[in-house]
């Protein structure tokens, strides 16, 4: 699975979203993702560099990526979330 940004809009003090590429399966569908920006500050751990973390979420239909066997005795909508941390270099 990859996941391809193409635009960021923001909808509040700390929140995004972000469209984007996501495939799955050799198929490549466009997505939204609900982003929540956590926070940034120095690196605890060594006191130098900025760290900034963040939460995105989203819901698709693995139908629509060819992974549809068993639908509807197995869910079609799976959430996909992500929590990520970037540090500066």
């Amino acid at each position: 699975m990859t996941f391809a940004s193409t635009a960021v809009t923001r909808t509040g003090p700390k929140t995004f979203k972000l469209a984007g590429d996501l495939t799955m399966h050799n198929v490549t569908k466009s997505i939204v993702l609900d982003v929540v920006f956590h926070g940034a500050g120095n690196d605890p751990f060594t006191g130098t560099g900025v760290i900034a973390g963040f939460d995105a979420k989203g819901m698709v239909k693995r139908s629509d990526f060819g992974l549809g066997k068993y639908v509807p005795f197995v869910s079609d909508e799976t959430t996909i979330t992500i929590s990520a941390e970037f540090k500066k270099k």
